[in-house]
């Protein structure tokens, strides 16, 4: 269950009784128009705060890279004066008073955690500095969120740890890769981290549909594995804000991309954000894929393939509206393969 910070969830209930500066004298009807379609959920409000207390002058915070309207954003710079949460000191400058800190990524070393592949599950981890981006984005997303159960479906890549040492949330591992068990087991113990770990395949499990609060979905690059694990997770969720998606456009292809979105569009999920590339994942020396390219490149010069990266993967952050299961839940239990790259689309 998530904990948002109390000061937040009062200036959210005051926020509740505002209304944007373009329907000041507008009808009751229009106004309840805006209220269900316009006005901010407590999640994208606490994220308007945050922006708030990370700048000092009010240019900086609306061109922040965040689409924003004046409109839309006064009630909200409004409430926050009239309850001397901030205060105007010079022009377009103010000063945070009254307003609870952020969260934010606690320090440690970036090499702390470290994974090696097993090429006989054909793992390829993540580099470091890509683990802790997921969580850094997480913290971002969730800025006044002060305890909530954060799901790993697929490679976990060391990012529970992560989470475990750098923020207050609880990670929950699905995974089967009993090596990897050990291993986040081993540590957990020694750092006295709380984890929890589902040792079972989750499309096996009693689906609660409260266990995780949000979660990152890192599938087969397959329509049908991005699907899967889609479906599973959101069956695992309540009332979830927010969800992540790490996928490679390139491997999923000129089909599969529309075919997602069409799926997720029409079950109520739409995507708010991609970062291309946010993920970048080391090449094993001893895979078949890097002795493959090492062979094609040798014919081409001395390359040196253990010094580039065998693939990077996208972001896809994925908001909800309205969730409706069906369609994905249609399409996933006739999905036979979901490693199946090519043959779906094969004549």
């Amino acid at each position: 269950m998530i904990r948002l910070n109390k000061t937040i969830k009062n200036l959210y209930k005051k926020y509740l009784n505002k209304i944007p500066l373009d329907l000041v004298d507008a009808e009751q009807d229009e106004i309840d128009g805006w209220k269900n379609n316009v006005q901010l959920s407590i999640y994208d409000f606490s994220r308007i705060v945050a922006l708030v207390y990370n700048n000092d002058d009010m240019r900086n915070f609306t061109c922040s890279n965040i689409d924003l309207d004046l409109d839309n954003i006064e009630p909200i710079i409004t409430l926050l004066l009239e309850e001397s949460c901030i205060k105007i000191v010079e022009k377009s400058k103010y000063s945070v008073l009254n307003l609870p800190k952020p969260n934010k990524l606690s320090d440690g070393e970036l090499n702390f955690f470290t994974d090696a592949p097993n090429d006989s599950l054909n793992q390829f981890p993540c580099s470091v500095e890509s683990r802790i981006k997921r969580v850094q984005k997480l913290i971002e997303d969730f800025p006044y969120v002060e305890e909530m159960n954060v799901g790993l479906m697929g490679d976990d890549d060391l990012v529970s740890l992560e989470i475990a040492k750098r923020t207050t949330f609880t990670p929950v591992v699905f995974e089967l890769d009993k090596r990897t068990i050990e291993k986040i087991k081993k540590i957990s113990i020694k750092e006295n981290f709380k984890i929890k770990i589902v040792e079972k395949d989750f499309r096996d499990l009693e689906i609660e549909n409260d266990q995780i609060d949000t979660f990152f979905a890192d599938p087969p690059y397959t329509v049908g594995g991005v699907l899967t694990f889609l479906y599973y997770g959101l069956r695992l969720t309540k009332n979830s804000d927010k969800v992540y998606l790490i996928a490679n456009q390139m491997f999923l292809g000129k089909r599969g991309m529309p075919e997602i979105f069409k799926i997720l569009n029409n079950s109520g999920i739409y995507i708010t954000e991609i970062i291309n590339g946010f993920n970048e994942y080391p090449l094993p020396n001893n895979y078949r894929e890097t002795i493959d390219l090492s062979n094609q490149l040798k014919k081409f010069g001395d390359i040196d393939v253990s010094k580039i990266m065998s693939s990077s993967s996208s972001l896809f952050v994925l908001k909800i509206d309205k969730l409706n299961l069906s369609e994905i839940k249609k399409f996933v239990e006739k999905c036979d393969n979901i490693y199946d790259r090519y043959k779906r689309y094969s004549k």
